[in-house]
């Protein structure tokens, strides 16, 4: 069973179906971190499966600093489109 409920599901689905172009949704997360919770990356995975325009990439933001800083990402959890 998903985060989202049918009825969320279906109105996200048509919100996203205006998307025409790619949108990236980059997640910033870390291993020691207790606000960085699966349930966020679970909603943004789900969010992502509902239009072939919409991506998740996922970040861990000790492993790659030069990415967060890229985006401009301070602290975790994070999510930039």
């Amino acid at each position: 069973m998903g985060i989202m409920k049918r009825t969320d599901r279906e109105r996200a689905r048509h919100r996203l179906a205006s998307l025409h172009s790619p949108v990236t949704l980059v997640h910033f997360t870390q291993e020691r971190c207790w606000l960085c919770t699966d349930r966020a990356r679970s909603l943004l995975e789900e969010l992502a499966a509902e239009s072939r325009h919409l991506s998740l990439h996922l970040v861990d933001f000790a492993a790659e600093p030069e990415t967060a800083e890229r985006f401009g990402v301070t602290q975790v959890p994070a999510t930039v489109i």
